[in-house]
């Protein structure tokens, strides 16, 4: 991942792409960044949410707190605060410190915006969810 540190985005995406296409969580959230912000790649919601859902849904705290983000916002995918809730309980329970501070943070803030039965549903989905295989590439 040095190539991102440098600023080189069309090396990382290229890089990232390959990994994401194997499976690989990780780069698969690193890549949804990319598409998020338009780093070495055009901008698009939608392939970001596609890459963050594919790496929340192996598990990956990063991939599930930016696709709560992203639900919550309405970006790449239509604006479900109870999906955006479900995401970010998942994210805070996987996630070690520092991290989990922020996604406690950003949940909570998600809650504040919900009703009660709201909430109860997200938490429902988030206790019935479990990993999935890897995702290939679109």
């Amino acid at each position: 991942m040095a190539l991102y540190a440098k600023g080189d985005y069309m090396a990382a995406a290229r890089l990232l792409t390959r990994l994401a296409e194997a499976g690989d969580a990780r780069a698969q959230a690193m890549l949804g960044l990319l598409y998020e912000y338009g780093h070495g790649v055009p901008q698009d919601f939608a392939v970001a949410a596609w890459w963050y859902g594919c790496a929340a849904e192996r598990g990956d705290a990063n991939g599930q707190y930016l696709l709560g983000r992203l639900y919550d916002k309405g970006r790449g995918v239509p604006q479900d605060v109870v999906l955006a809730q479900k995401w970010l309980i998942l994210a805070a329970a996987r996630s070690g410190r520092p991290e989990r501070e922020t996604y406690v943070r950003i949940r909570d803030a998600v809650a504040s915006k919900m009703s009660r039965a709201q909430i109860t549903l997200a938490q429902q989905l988030a206790l019935q969810w479990v990993p999935s295989a890897p995702t290939a590439g679109p």
